[in-house]
């Protein structure tokens, strides 16, 4: 026989219509909770918004949510529409669907069979642990997405719309992380570059002076004025070749540049 399974998806504000907040400075109290499905109706106008979701099976709602016990399943059941600290929104009903799956009633594996979408979610609670929990990819709407897709709905058939805001932000957070490997990659040739420099620095700092630029520097400033303002063999030269020229020693041009 085929097994058919009632399917449904039901949408809830984050905050119940009634939650209001104290503020003790000011002496009042809040009506977050009407502020933010005031907010909400703008957001699903537009085609997102922030919700809760769970999906009922069979007359039996599931939906995922975060616990800090590890290997202990995040999901949980309750009676359709009643999930506990939300607002009802809205349901969407995609009827009757025949899945199939290798999973006897029984375990057994084999050739393809419909089966009882119980058992489907049963597996689902096996793999969504409430420590994996992620506000932004795996939340109570992708884990809703997931369990439409394993019980017969097609892609197509899911709106986007209760999935829009927490993709949004997962692509956002991505953005900023590529963004800032990128500049990490950029900045660290730049930090080994001024690395070397600053260790080649220090070596040049810390090289020792040549003794024989002293003795150089000894000898150019013992020939009185004109020595002082030698640099080395190249002016030597200058002088020999004016002194030639004007058919004067070189001693001599040097001397009576020193008078």
């Amino acid at each position: 026989t085929v097994t058919t399974n009632s399917v449904r998806i039901h949408v809830y504000d984050l905050l119940t219509k009634d939650a209001e907040i104290e503020l003790f400075s000011w002496g009042c109290h809040v009506p977050i909770g009407q502020c933010f499905v005031a907010m909400n109706d703008g957001l699903h106008a537009l085609g997102s918004g922030a919700y809760h979701v769970g999906v009922e099976v069979n007359g039996l709602e599931f939906a995922y949510g975060a616990n800090d016990v590890p290997s202990l399943s995040g999901v949980f059941t309750c009676h359709p529409r009643t999930s506990p600290g939300y607002q009802y929104r809205t349901t969407l009903d995609f009827g009757e669907r025949t899945n199939t799956s290798d999973r006897s009633p029984h375990g057994d594996t084999g050739a393809s069979i419909s089966c009882d979408g119980h058992l489907i979610m049963q597996d689902m609670a096996r793999e969504y642990l409430g420590c994996d929990y992620d506000l932004l990819r795996r939340n109570c709407c992708t884990f809703a997405r997931d369990a439409c897709l394993r019980l017969g709905v097609s892609e197509g058939e899911i709106p986007s719309w209760f999935l829009n805001l927490a993709s949004a932000g997962a692509d956002a957070h991505d953005a900023v992380t590529n963004v800032e490997a990128a500049v990490d990659r950029g900045v660290e040739p730049l930090k080994r570059m001024l690395s070397l420099e600053n260790s080649g620095g220090r070596r040049r700092r810390d090289r020792p002076k040549r003794s024989g630029r002293k003795n150089r520097d000894k000898e150019s400033n013992t020939t009185g004025g004109y020595g002082k303002m030698r640099n080395g063999g190249a002016i030597d030269s200058v002088v020999d070749a004016i002194g030639r020229s004007l058919c004067f020693g070189p001693q001599m041009l040097t001397n009576s540049c020193a008078t």
